[in-house]
């Protein structure tokens, strides 16, 4: 065997492992990005859910807050007609 059958042997051994490697390196990374993927969904869903959690507190907050004005109206109309009588 002269040194260019050689250099040639060497050459292509170089360039299966080279692509071998790419390919597995490529399967793992697309792997990867799904993984990234299916966390950033959840943690959509996760960002979601609090903005309805605080939307429900809101509306609750605002909903006590209305029954805390008709209270106080009504206790002022009841000791006004209690005045008067």
């Amino acid at each position: 065997m002269d040194s260019l059958k050689i250099l040639v042997i060497i050459l292509s051994v170089t360039l299966f492992v080279l692509l071998s490697l790419s390919i597995f390196a490529t399967v793992i990374f697309i792997k990867l990005l799904k993984k990234l993927s299916i966390a950033t969904e959840s943690a959509r869903n996760a960002v979601e859910n609090v903005e309805a959690i605080t939307d429900t507190l809101k509306t609750v907050a605002n909903g006590s807050m209305a029954a805390g004005i008709v209270n106080s109206i009504w206790e002022k109309l009841r000791s006004k007609s209690k005045k008067g009588k």
